[in-house]
């Protein structure tokens, strides 16, 4: 009888055995899945920085441009102005 007691708990213990290899593959297949999905947000969230930080340098190329444009537009029109008084002083004379 003990025998049999004996096999009833190694058969039990098998089963224990079992079940808590079928939780840990059921639980490394959701840990792999997650790490996939980690590792796919982390390349997003990477190529989103490096997306701002491209967006930021346009964006001051961009301010620069506009500077050095305005600037030029000034120059531009102050010539025009000298231009159109040494003009208006020549025709004045005539």
């Amino acid at each position: 009888m003990s025998l049999e007691l004996l096999k009833k708990q190694m058969d039990e213990m098998d089963n224990k055995i079992n079940k808590l290899g079928s939780d840990l593959n059921k639980k490394s297949i959701i840990i792999s899945s997650l790490e996939k999905e980690f590792e796919k947000i982390s390349n997003q969230l990477l190529t989103e920085k490096q997306t701002f930080t491209s967006m930021e340098e346009n964006k001051k190329y961009l301010a620069e441009v506009k500077r050095d444009t305005e600037s030029n537009y000034l120059q531009i029109e102050n010539a025009a102005t000298t231009l159109l008084e040494i003009l208006k002083s020549k025709t004045d004379k005539i």
